[in-house]
């Protein structure tokens, strides 16, 4: 039962401003308590509608890799000395910037009464490497080689101070094992120790997984083609399931898995673009994993088998946005499994084993070349079928310490929705950047994200920097009716809001949410502000920014608190999470 909404004391100091804000109000969530709900199922309808673009200057940014044939980077280039082709056709370069990145700590200040997702970056470009465990679309059985695997990684990255991150990724969301604005040196410190220690311990994924798998099935002696009598009709039933088994190829069970699974991996794609999108300079996001849960068409970049396209277009543009180069790892290491080799299968083999091998070696490949699809569209490098990847750090860093930064203008002629195609060429060299990008109404109308975008930010556990914001509490909490009345501030600098072109609109959501231990949901505020400013308010507006303040009731405990702003006329979105505890 909902108790009484405590008096809303928000408010937007603008001086000079008399607007009318529509508000949705919905006072303070049932003590009861409701779980957060998952965001990863919404989907973003799709619309293959003509574009339409606004008069404002939009510009494509494009983070470019150039090296010589000794992979030294190659400096001093300019502007006449790259092209651009869009679709096949050169677009003018408006800019050509050379960039070399710093090691140097990135700061986040903080304190016990307010709390900034502010990152003090210097205005200079950082090279951030994050590595994440891929446990949704990981067998357990090849996590084992997927844990040694990062172990080996950051044992033998460089000690450079270069900012480093360790996620790991699940069912209920993403567990922070260490942050980039943490010390790298303690991190790579402790995996040497843990490198030394389990040297030996574990082997290697064998690379001869089908032909173990025959030999496994054949030493049982009743479906070898030397036993006794003819194989039973259980007998054959029983190969097809140990194949299943042991390379984890139930396809009910895949098809019945893999829609939540794709909601849940394009999901934690999103939440690491927005922690690192106001970092400037080129990310390495190494992910480490058996595969991705779907599949690309290599040419259009579509979405194959799949209803999440939408949901996967709009990941892609979140990955640019925050120039994210995506490094995927199969976590199997090198596996042998190619569909023409004879030499796997025993002699007289039994009916019905070929054909499942086969359909394996089929889907080894596919899962392959989606890792190379998402590597070649944002501008990373796919590693599989190889055991030497100690010194895959070392490469995703250097990829992100010295490139260029190239920008041309948004091709407005174009109104056809989807992706658009990049080419990059410099001459006498061979660059490697991002394939593409896409252009559709989630791109330019930002309210078609507006509910996911709040609904992820709300449940992540990594704070959203595109937007900066400050939370604070004032005061110690009050007592209230059937517990403690909580009150805070929200804080936006004038700098981070910008009125919608010569019209000045504004429309600012608020959301604040109060988790406890088990997850639950035990308080939230949820309130929008928009309307139109004059230009005196405007103006103001740019000067003072924003001061938000608002209260809820609490039981006594323990408790997580996420505040989230989202500026929907630009898309950006700021959160904070504070720890509360309430006596």
């Amino acid at each position: 039962m909902k108790h009484k909404s405590v008096a809303l004391k928000s408010l937007i100091l603008l001086a000079f401003v008399s607007v009318a804000f529509a508000q949705d109000q919905r006072g303070v969530s049932s003590g009861m308590g409701i779980p957060m709900e998952v965001p990863s199922r919404q989907q973003i309808p799709i619309d293959r509608k003509p574009l339409t673009f606004s008069t404002k200057a939009q510009y494509v940014l494009v983070p470019v890799i150039v090296r010589d044939k000794s992979q030294a980077p190659v400096k001093g280039l300019k502007k006449e000395d790259f092209t651009i082709l869009e679709n096949g056709k050169s677009q003018p370069i408006s800019s050509v910037e050379e960039i070399n990145t710093t090691n140097a700590q990135i700061k986040q200040d903080s304190n016990l009464k307010e709390f900034s997702n502010s990152l003090d970056s210097g205005g200079q470009a950082h090279k951030i490497t994050v590595i994440v465990l891929d446990m949704i679309n990981t067998p357990l059985l090849d996590q084992t080689y997927a844990r040694r695997s990062i172990i080996k990684m950051l044992a033998d990255a460089p000690d450079d101070g270069s900012l480093i991150e360790l996620l790991a990724i699940h069912s209920k969301g993403i567990t922070v094992i260490h942050s980039f604005t943490e010390s790298p040196k303690s991190l790579i410190a402790a995996m040497k120790v843990l490198d030394s220690r389990v040297t030996g311990s574990e082997s290697f994924k064998d690379p001869n997984l089908a032909n173990d798998i025959r030999a496994a099935i054949n030493s049982t002696g009743q479906l070898s083609s030397a036993s006794t009598g003819t194989a039973s009709a259980v007998s054959i039933a029983n190969a097809t399931t140990l194949v299943n088994f042991a390379s984890g190829a139930d396809a009910s069970y895949a098809t019945a898995q893999r829609q939540e699974a794709i909601g849940e991996t394009l999901q934690a794609f999103q939440r690491i673009a927005a922690s690192v999108e106001s970092v400037p300079g080129r990310k390495s996001l190494i992910w480490v994993s058996d595969g991705f849960p779907f599949y690309i068409d290599g040419d259009s970049s579509e979405l194959v088998g799949s209803s999440a396209y939408s949901n996967y277009e709009r990941t892609m543009q979140l990955l640019d946005n925050a120039n994210v180069a995506v490094y995927p790892v199969d976590a199997r290491g090198l596996v042998g499994l190619q569909a023409n080799d004879s030499n796997r299968y025993a002699v007289g083999d039994v009916s019905g084993t070929e054909s499942a091998l086969a359909q394996l070696s089929r889907d080894h490949n596919a899962t392959l070349s989606t890792l190379r699809d998402v590597a070649d569209m944002t501008g990373g490098k796919a590693f599989y079928n190889r055991n030497d990847i100690g010194n895959l750090v070392k490469q995703a860093m250097d990829d992100s310490t010295d490139y260029y930064m190239l920008s041309f203008p948004l091709n407005k002629n174009n109104k056809q929705a989807g992706w658009r195609k990049l080419e990059v060429k410099v001459k006498g060299y061979k660059p490697r950047a991002r394939e593409g990008y896409f252009v559709t109404r989630a791109t330019l109308e930002q309210l078609d994200a507006r509910q996911p975008d709040l609904d992820s930010a709300l449940a992540s556990p990594l704070e959203f920097t595109s937007l900066p914001i400050k939370a604070k509490w004032l005061g110690d909490p009050l007592p209230g009716q059937k517990g403690k009345v909580v009150q805070f501030e929200l804080d936006l600098p004038g700098s981070a809001i910008s009125p919608e072109d010569s019209e000045n609109k504004v429309s600012l959501d608020f959301r604040v949410a109060a988790i406890d231990p088990q997850g639950q949901q035990k308080g939230d505020v949820k309130q929008t502000f928009e309307g139109t400013l004059p230009p005196a308010g405007a103006e103001q507006l740019k000067k003072d920014g924003v001061q938000y303040k608002n209260s809820f009731e609490l039981a006594p405990g323990d408790y997580t608190v996420h505040f989230v702003v989202r500026d929907n006329t630009t898309g950006k979105v700021g959160s904070v999470i504070a720890q509360l505890k309430v006596s």
